[in-house]
């Protein structure tokens, strides 16, 4: 691996990005921390608790209003909904016959004759309960209609309807689908607050979402059973101060000005509060606030197009990746405002009430838009993986939705043409499971084409490493791969000693990398790049540092599934070319080297067999040089030369062959071997007037070579007589210790000294004889390592030992 330990490599930038497009577009891009740090979680952690408050009690005004709901069904009414305090509502269902000479904010007056207002000492009182009781009489004393009057600036207006019961229809769109929709407007709140870095923009969300859902889960009981009107009326100015909010912080508060818009959002909050303060104690007061009332709902307008024209002033002073995140949510933050604001304005208007149909299909797009512009752009700096769990409730809610509406369509075409009560329900079902089928793909497409791309990539990765053996091909390749599939600024494939390069990195993200987990890091405002690790064996080998995606789009879960299979097959790419570069290394060395060794070799076995031969040579010369005149050689004496002849031909022949052959395993009598070494140095024992000892026993038999023992036994018994000096003693001794044999070479010479030991076995080893070379332990060393022998020596008394010790399987006969 050592060739990929350099500095950062293999740097392949993307086509020009956004970033470099222009300028800033004059609002503040809020600091945030790296979301791998352990302070943003922390934070994350924190704002979750303000969330579970907020669900919990969302929950339970749904479950409420749910209670309320159906406590209506079967109840008489006059076929339209007037608000608690008597005033038209043009809010209807379809199959409700049309009444197009209302309009909000007429109030009912008479109900066939009787009053329906409230006195005068209470004129905020509800009286829609008693203008349900008064058409519940009319409607259990058999009458089929009603004449209602409705009051406009002191004229009155009859109108005649057809008593109608509240049926499931009603119920399921007004309460079960508004609830479905309010509570998916909830759930991208949540989300959005936790996760976003932005804060102003996240709290202002978050105050809309839950003003959104909070009014379409009492809207029902606001024109039924008016038990919670109070929360409605909060819910209405919550919507009106979101939106104002969201105008100043999306997706960041402005620079210009930022200290005093704020200053006046903060009194018109506290405005918003004191007006729904008096909503709620309305009943109470003896001062009519219907012009109060009628100029929340225009404020609501009004908040919606200051919303937009925040957003047309922004775009149009932005440039670059900042004008391509904002016209990213601006599509949906301006066209569905739009299109409920001229909606209700007809509706005050022209007493038009399909706003108030389309409203619960209208709203949710402004989630969607900045949902969209969060996972395109992530224009609120949420710093979040997008994954398909992420994505499952909305996608779950919406199919929900769609099959609620489509069922309550059929039910209307059902009830117009006599279809079987069947039919609505699978025409439900089948929505709902296929707005989900269309939905996952739709959003594979947009948000996961690594999905799509996952199959073809490998298989392109696979083809194209296995004939590339360059390491820095390999990792041009797997850049180029990365790149062709995701939209980034760039791709880096670092050493594991070049991560200093990569900002944001911090010891525990180093960690992880190291445990084989990618790693997330900020490189700037709203910037973030991921680092996904190549292992091989647990190895860190490298690690693919990616650049943020194109406009700052979130990265996906799919995205770091196919990264981390690509830096698996990398890994592996880079470590069989490491391999295979230190194996060819390794091949010339050793063709280099060769030459080299076979000298070695030559040298080595020249010098041993020179230093074994000296043996044979000096008994000749004993034998047919220094001995009297006439004394005769003895048959036993040439037998004896005659093997030596042999042996030092078969030295010869190893040396012509350059290899030392192994031992052959036979029978060998150790005690005729030891006396035959001590034939070899008879001269050198009587030179020195040496007396030896032989206490070998004459049974023992040993599964070894006769030729390698006697040169072990000639060497050792030689060292001995040169370390007993004139006059001494050494000895062969033979015994059985346990489950091995023991073979002590000792003499009663002064000992080996302590800066020699270390060193005794050494190949070319030291040695404490004149003129010596070391190599008589050496051979005993090479020739009992062969025979699985082993050797050691130590001090005993006044005698020095070799040991040999030899196992009991080795022996032959005993």
């Amino acid at each position: 691996m050592a060739s990929i330990m350099g500095s950062p490599i293999c740097r392949l930038p993307a086509c020009p990005t956004a970033s470099s497009k222009g300028a800033s577009s004059g609002y503040d891009a809020d600091p945030v921390d790296p979301p791998t740090s352990r302070h943003a979680r922390d934070r994350r952690a924190a704002r979750l608790w303000p969330c579970a408050i907020a669900l919990a009690f969302l929950a339970a005004v749904a479950v409420a209003a749910g209670r309320l709901s159906l406590s209506t069904l079967g109840t008489p009414f006059p076929g339209l909904f007037v608000d608690p305090h008597g005033s038209y509502s043009s809010v209807r269902f379809p199959s409700w016959p049309a009444a197009d000479s209302l309009r909000f904010p007429d109030r009912l007056v008479f109900v066939d004759g009787i009053p329906a207002g409230t006195p005068r000492d209470a004129p905020n009182d509800f009286v829609l309960p008693g203008i349900r009781r008064a058409v519940a009489g009319r409607y259990e004393g058999g009458a089929g209609d009603v004449e209602l009057v409705f009051s406009r600036a002191g004229a009155q207006i009859p109108v005649r309807r057809a008593i109608r019961v509240v049926g499931v229809d009603e119920v399921a769109f007004f309460f079960g689908f508004y609830v479905l929709v309010g509570l998916s407007i909830l759930g991208s709140g949540v989300a959005v607050y936790v996760i976003a870095e932005r804060r102003a923009a996240a709290r202002a969300y978050a105050l809309w979402a839950v003003g959104a859902a909070l009014f379409f889960c009492t809207f029902y009981d606001y024109h039924t059973t008016t038990a919670i009107v109070p929360l409605f009326d909060v819910a209405a100015l919550a919507v009106l101060l979101g939106f104002l909010w969201l105008a100043w912080a999306f997706p960041a508060p402005p620079r210009a000005g930022r200290g005093a818009l704020r200053s006046a959002l903060v009194a018109l909050s506290v405005a918003g509060a004191v007006i729904a303060g008096v909503l709620i104690a309305s009943p109470r007061l003896p001062v009519d606030i219907l012009a109060l009332r009628v100029a929340v709902v225009h404020l609501n307008v009004l908040a919606m197009f200051v919303l937009v024209g925040a957003l047309g002033v922004r775009v149009r002073a932005s440039t670059g990746v900042e004008r391509e995140q904002l016209l990213s949510a601006a599509y949906g933050l301006v066209t569905i405002p739009v299109l409920i604001g001229v909606g209700l304005l007809l509706a005050q208007v022209a007493g038009r009430a399909t706003v108030h149909l389309l409203l619960p299909l209208l709203a949710p797009l402004i989630p969607v838009a900045i949902g969209y512009s969060i996972i395109r752009h992530d224009i609120l700096y949420t710093r979040a993986l997008l994954t398909r769990r992420l994505m499952a409730l909305p996608l779950g809610l919406m199919g929900l939705a769609a099959g609620v509406l489509a069922w309550l369509i059929l039910r209307y075409a059902a009830s117009v043409h006599g279809i079987d009560w069947l039919v609505p329900v699978v025409f439900g079902l089948s929505a709902l499971i296929l707005v989900v089928i269309f939905g996952q793909r739709l959003m594979t497409r947009l948000f996961f084409r690594a999905a799509e791309e996952y199959r073809p990539t490998i298989e392109q990765l696979s083809e194209r490493i296995a004939s590339l053996r360059d390491e820095d091909a390999i990792r041009a390749e797997l850049s180029r791969l990365i790149l062709r599939w995701l939209p980034t600024e760039g791709v880096d494939v670092l050493a594991p000693n070049a991560l200093a390069t990569a900002p944001g990195l911090t010891a525990a993200g180093r960690a992880s990398l190291d445990a084989g987990r990618h790693v997330r890091v900020a490189a700037g405002p709203g910037r973030v790049e991921i680092l996904v690790p190549m292992r091989f064996h647990g190895e860190l080998c490298g690690v693919f540092r990616i650049g943020p995606k194109s406009g700052g789009a979130l990265f996906t879960s799919e995205d770091v599934a196919l990264l981390d299979t690509m830096a698996a097959l990398g890994a592996v790419a880079l470590h069989h070319a490491a391999v295979i570069g230190e194996v060819e290394n390794l091949r010339r060395v050793q063709v280099d080297a060769s030459r080299d060794e076979r000298t070695r070799v030559v040298d080595t076995l020249s010098a041993e067999i020179a230093h074994e031969l000296g043996h044979p040579l000096r008994y000749f010369k004993d034998l047919f040089q220094e001995r009297p005149a006439g004394t005769p050689v003895s048959n036993e004496e040439l037998d004896f030369a005659r093997l030596q002849v042999e042996r030092m031909d078969r030295m010869l022949t190893t040396l012509e062959t350059l290899e030392i052959p192994p031992p052959r395993q036979e029978p060998v009598v150790l005690r005729r071997t030891v006396e035959h070494a001590l034939l070899l140095l008879r001269e050198t024992f009587q030179a020195q007037s040496v007396t030896v000892e032989n206490d070998v026993p004459e049974g023992l038999v040993l599964q070894a070579e006769h030729d390698p023992l006697v040169q072990v036994f000639a060497n050792l018994l030689r060292n001995a007589a040169q370390a007993a000096g004139p006059g001494g003693s050494v000895g062969v001794r033979a015994y059985r210790a346990g489950d091995v044999w023991r073979v002590d070479i000792w003499d009663n010479g002064p000992g080996i000294s302590e800066e020699v030991q270390p060193t005794l076995f050494r190949v070319w080893g030291v040695t404490t004889r004149r003129g010596g070379k070391g190599l008589g332990l050496m051979v005993c060393t090479r020739i009992l390592r062969h025979l699985h022998w082993d050797i050691d020596f130590f001090r005993e008394g006044d005698r020095t030992i070799f040991r040999i010790t030899i196992p009991v399987h080795s022996t032959a006969a005993s």
